[in-house]
């Protein structure tokens, strides 16, 4: 049910993308408000149930050093779930100016120009989703649950509900994952479809291969979908690696286009992309 939704999905954004462009975004809105609901409300029942207990934190390393783990799967969380790319696609969809909740009912008449917004958006999204994600860590540590178990899980999230909460408890959590499935592939579709194109306005490739962009997310979905788990995360790594590779050479890539050498301010820029390419090479 859930792919054929997905599915579905797919051709009436394929024939009617712009009409329903601004009722997908409140469908995003409310659907996300319901899954950081649920993840709220799940953190605190698990921290209840091992009453917030968080002694030995800070020794607790899993078999490692926990800084390092913290860095490493802090890093990994951000190349599988950022949004950047999709606020960079989805650029041109954007109003020219915007009206920010709460902010603007205090101060009437308060709004944000597109490139202010956008930009405390990225922010906003890295500090608020981390928040919730130490949160829940944090309950889930409280529990103190077995190390062995969790690993063997196949989703540690509904072993941990079933397990201290119960079977209601790991259906809500069920729903969290479907929710966040469907909101992770809606705004991921929608900037595959422009990510041949902004590319081809960069420069990067022939723009008759740009017009085709609606084709290769067709055929990426189809690649994707026949992959087994390892292999998923394996091409996530590498080609979300790649895309940071390209997003910030974009910037110095225009410049020259417009005939501008480079300068000291260009250095940090090609130092980023160099980094996140001989990443995506040693993950390859």
């Amino acid at each position: 049910a859930i792919a054929l939704g997905l599915i579905g999905w797919t051709v009436l954004d394929t024939f009617f993308e712009r009409r329903l462009l601004r009722t997908t975004g409140h469908i995003q809105i409310v659907l996300t408000g319901i899954l950081v609901a649920i993840l709220v409300y799940q953190g605190a029942l698990l921290g209840a149930k091992g009453s917030w207990d968080l002694s030995g934190i800070m020794t607790f390393a899993a078999g490692g050093n926990w800084v390092v783990a913290l860095v490493i799967n802090t890093g990994y969380l951000y190349l599988l779930f950022f949004g950047f790319q999709e606020i960079q696609s989805l650029e041109r969809d954007a109003v020219e100016r915007s009206r920010v909740p709460i902010i603007s009912w205090v101060r009437r008449g308060y709004t944000m120009d597109k490139a202010r917004y956008l930009g405390v958006a990225m922010v906003l999204t890295v500090v608020i989703t981390a928040s919730i994600n130490i949160f829940y860590g944090l309950a889930v540590y409280a529990t103190h649950p077995s190390s062995a178990a969790l690993l063997q899980a196949q989703i540690p999230a509904l072993y941990l509900a079933s397990t201290f909460l119960g079977p209601g408890e790991e259906l809500l959590i069920a729903i969290a994952f479907l929710i966040a499935t469907v909101t992770t592939f809606v705004p991921a579709y929608l900037a595959a479809t422009r990510h041949l194109s902004a590319l081809g306005e960069d420069g990067y490739m022939p723009q008759s291969l740009a017009s085709l962009s609606w084709l290769f997310t067709l055929v990426s979905i189809f690649l994707l979908a026949e992959g087994n788990q390892n292999f998923l995360v394996d091409i996530t790594d590498f080609m979300v690696l790649a895309s940071l590779g390209v997003i910030p050479l974009s910037a110095v890539w225009l410049r020259r286009s417009r005939g501008e050498s480079l300068s000291g301010a260009d250095g940090l820029p090609i130092l980023v992309g160099a980094s996140c390419f001989i990443a995506g090479g040693a993950v390859y």
